[in-house]
């Protein structure tokens, strides 16, 4: 396995040509470079550059590798970026369960239009039921929300759910400015979150 480090060292000397130019831009002293770009040759079991006291030059298998050697690195970079934004919850999925007369409701669908605008990164994967086989499937973990209806909170384990079982519409932006819980986990630090409308 080839030391991403170590390629972004060859990268930046191939681009510069110069081992003081290049130490420089990698804030490294150039004792370090030349040895760990002597490592990367050893491990690719080829020399990447010619030297000499004059100039350095990239050979016919240091050319080849360079643009593989970019491409490995903006791939890590963005692999970096993908679980940072799983880790802020800007992408992931969220399971919403609703039943089919809140599905229609007006708040319903304004605020999940809201919430796909505002993290395009995460998906809703929203799925209708019965109040009862809501609660079931969030008792279960199958469900982050649930949207209910009834004129009164639902009856929830306590060691589910804690308190998070709201009145108010929509529910789990207030709970997210309240817990700081990121988009794409539930909002509230007990666990899922069971919206009642009226």
């Amino acid at each position: 396995m080839v030391d991403l480090r170590r390629l972004r060292y060859f990268v930046v000397l191939a681009e510069t040509l110069h081992f003081g130019k290049a130490a420089l831009r990698l804030a490294i002293a150039q004792p370090p470079l030349s040895h760990q770009i002597r490592v990367l040759e050893r491990e690719l079991g080829a020399q990447l550059f010619e030297r000499s006291n004059r100039r350095v030059e990239l050979t016919s298998a240091g050319q080849a590798l360079l643009p593989e050697a970019r491409r490995l690195l903006e791939q890590a970079a963005k692999t970096a970026q993908v679980a940072a934004r799983v880790e802020r919850g800007e992408q992931g999925e969220l399971r919403l369960g609703v039943v089919s007369t809140a599905a229609l409701t007006q708040a319903v669908s304004r605020l999940i239009l809201s919430y796909r605008q505002r993290w395009p990164g995460v998906r809703l994967h929203i799925e209708e039921f019965t109040t009862h086989e809501q609660l079931s499937a969030m008792v279960e973990r199958r469900l982050d929300f649930a949207f209910v209806r009834g004129a009164q909170a639902p009856e929830l384990p306590p060691a589910s759910f804690g308190p998070c079982v709201c009145s108010r519409m929509p529910c789990w932006p207030h709970c997210r400015r309240r817990t700081g819980w990121p988009a794409a986990r539930p909002p509230c630090r007990w666990g899922p979150c069971v919206t009642r409308l009226s």
